[in-house]
């Protein structure tokens, strides 16, 4: 099993199908569970080494293929959540890993070595495939969208960068060693907190968002204007 989500009252699973005996990948499938019972309801065949799924705005499932990194690539499968079946697929290209999918309904799929690959949910029109795709740096990783910008580990790189809404990077912040998640969170009252979890030490430093200067000082952290991040500061300006 890999990734995870939620959708129509079931939880669907991503199972890569990879088989330690050979090194091979089998098929790919998804399983439905009920949570009311924790039953498998459906497994539903999708493409080869699926790691990540997301619910789309529309309620669909998008499950997303990243091949077996050199005869098959990049794919994401469009799941009605509540048949639930397979409805259609978007060909990606690369061997993308992670899928998020922001409000708007607009899907990234993180590739190590290409960078970020986009398709719209609604028409399913590839937007930057692997030709075209928006650089970030080596090694992207884990995203997620808040505060108007779209947040991306660069695992490789050692960095979280902030993409506008034209995909430009507005800013990148040097945090731990190889950052592979990042989760935006809103509390109430509204405080912008973004998380990112790295592969070394974990640690827990706040700082105010109105300084580039890093300052790990806890009487700060009632300061209602902050961005936390598990590793380091992570500066939030706008």
């Amino acid at each position: 099993p890999e990734g995870l989500c939620v959708a129509a009252g079931r939880v669907f699973v991503a199972n890569s199908g990879f088989n330690f005996s050979n090194f091979s990948y089998d098929p790919g499938t998804i399983s439905v569970i009920d949570p009311a019972t924790n039953s498998v309801i459906a497994t539903l065949p999708v493409g080869l080494n699926p790691q990540s799924v997301a619910t789309a705005p529309n309620g669909e499932v998008h499950a997303l293929c990243s091949g077996d990194y050199f005869s098959a690539f990049g794919r994401a499968f469009v799941l009605d959540a509540a048949a639930p079946a397979v409805v259609d697929s978007v060909e990606l290209g690369a061997s993308p890993g992670v899928l998020a999918i922001d409000p708007a309904g607009q899907a990234y799929a993180s590739d190590y070595f290409a960078g970020l690959l986009k398709y719209d949910t609604a028409s399913r029109a590839v937007l930057r495939d692997a030709a075209n795709a928006i650089p970030v740096g080596v090694g992207a990783a884990g995203i997620d969208f808040g505060a108007g910008l779209t947040w991306v580990c660069v695992y490789g790189d050692d960095q979280l960068v902030a993409l506008d809404a034209a995909d430009s990077i507005t800013n990148t912040f040097s945090v731990g060693d190889g950052p592979q998640d990042v989760a935006f969170y809103t509390p109430e009252p509204p405080v912008a907190v973004t998380l990112a979890a790295f592969t070394g030490r974990a640690e827990v430093m706040i700082g105010p968002v109105d300084t580039d200067a890093f300052a790990p000082d806890p009487a700060v952290a009632r300061d209602p204007r902050m961005v936390l991040c598990v590793g380091r500061i992570l500066p939030h300006k706008g």
